[in-house]
């Protein structure tokens, strides 16, 4: 993998994970199941990939990123 696709996916990777936890948070102030939690978390991981790879995408490819 060369250093640019391995950048992006270490950004993608933080985007998603920091996604996730703000959801956890919320779930759990809301008082859903913690087996519910990991479901919803599991069931949207493709596309928290897909749509934080768009937004990367849109970053660089409008120069916010080097």
């Amino acid at each position: 993998m060369g250093n640019a696709l391995k950048i992006r996916k270490e950004a993608i990777d933080i985007m998603v994970e920091t996604i996730n936890e703000f959801n956890i948070e919320l779930a759990r102030k809301n008082n859903m199941p913690e087996d519910q939690i990991q479901e919803h978390v599991d069931a949207t991981h493709a596309q928290l990939e897909y749509t934080c790879g768009l937004v990367y995408d849109a970053l660089k490819v409008n120069n916010y990123l080097k």
